[in-house]
């Protein structure tokens, strides 16, 4: 930082006058500032249960939560998984072979909320084989001893042996120092305009927390992922610096390492309408899906199939996304189509 003329100043800011330009620190000390960029991203979402303060119960979101993990786990530990999408399964998958036994909670197949059934029931076709056990029931209760947990009960009044829990349930915006005149969506997260600006000038927003207009649509959204926090906080430095000479045009695009095996997925499509689904005859873990919504492809996800998705990202970008019609066909190739 010093090398960079950046000062850093650490410390947890508690409020933002907006009418002051400045920020109020836990320690007391103020803040000012010309131009404000609120990137504090999520704070993980806990389970409110009886039992819930015991030990051994994480959330993954620090360095520290991490080393916890690590220190607590051993050969013979029974862990119990909250939460089957992409924090939950990846958490799963690194643990396997390592413990006893992992149980994976979650509602319906691994990352069906995102992902969809069918790529979900392959997810899950391939964690069973390593070994992982799902339980689709919600948990009530977390009961233990000296302290530290020792078993999760289920709303059937089932247990389940844990010595470690982890939970991967999602998180909230961390916004709660944000103050009112700086618009919010419902869900907490900072409303932002193309240029990643708030409601108030002078003051942006990007990450975990920054809600957004999807590029070229009426689409607002909010998306959890490193690789497109970065993107959007370049695109506020830039606008910080000479303002409205950057809009944000970045296709949100992720992916997951489960087993070895690459997930990616690029686009957007929570209410789509349909999946067309395109699995390898001979490997039933090579796959592409496409995600229709509204008669167009919104998104597309593929397994061990790069650079498909990768491909998909650039059509999106560009605006020549095929068309449905087009992709129906099981010998439809992305990377071909891109290159005519």
């Amino acid at each position: 930082y010093k090398r960079q003329g950046i000062n850093a100043e650490y410390g947890e800011v508690t409020s933002i006058d907006t009418s002051k330009n400045e920020l109020s620190l836990k320690n007391g000390e103020k803040v000012k500032y010309d131009q404000l960029l609120i990137a504090s991203g999520g704070d993980p979402r806990r389970l409110t249960i009886p039992g819930s303060d015991l030990g051994n119960i994480f959330c993954l979101r620090e360095v520290e939560e991490a080393n916890g993990i690590n220190n607590v786990v051993k050969s013979s530990s029974n862990v119990v998984v909250i939460g089957s999408s992409f924090i939950g399964m990846e958490i799963a998958a690194t643990l396997t072979g390592k413990v006893a036994s992992i149980s994976v909670v979650g509602r319906g197949v691994p990352f069906e909320r995102v992902l969809g059934r069918q790529v979900g029931a392959v997810m899950k076709q391939l964690s069973e084989e390593k070994g992982l056990k799902f339980i689709s029931k919600s948990p009530t209760e977390f009961k233990g001893a000296d302290g530290v947990v020792q078993a999760v009960v289920f709303d059937d009044g089932t247990e389940v042996p844990a010595d470690v829990v982890v939970l991967g349930i999602g998180v909230a915006p961390a916004t709660s120092y944000v103050p009112e005149n700086i618009s919010k969506h419902a869900d907490g997260s900072i409303i932002v305009d193309e240029f990643m600006r708030t409601s108030v000038p002078n003051v942006y927003a990007a990450g975990d927390l920054a809600h957004f207009r999807y590029p070229d649509s009426t689409k607002s959204l909010r998306i959890e992922h490193w690789a497109f926090a970065s993107k959007q906080g370049k695109v506020a430095a830039l606008n910080m610096l000479e303002p409205n000479s950057a809009p944000l045009t970045a296709v949100p695009y992720f992916w997951c390492m489960i087993f070895g095996k690459s997930v990616r997925y690029t686009g957007h499509a929570s209410h789509y309408d349909e999946v067309i689904f395109h699995q390898d005859k001979q490997d039933p873990y090579k796959f592409v899906a496409y995600y229709v919504e509204k008669g167009k492809i919104a998104a597309v996800s593929a397994m061990t199939a790069e650079p498909v998705v990768s491909a998909a990202a650039e059509l999106f970008r560009i605006g020549r996304i095929p068309t449905v019609d087009q992709v129906r066909s099981a010998d439809f190739n992305l990377v071909t189509f891109l290159a005519k």
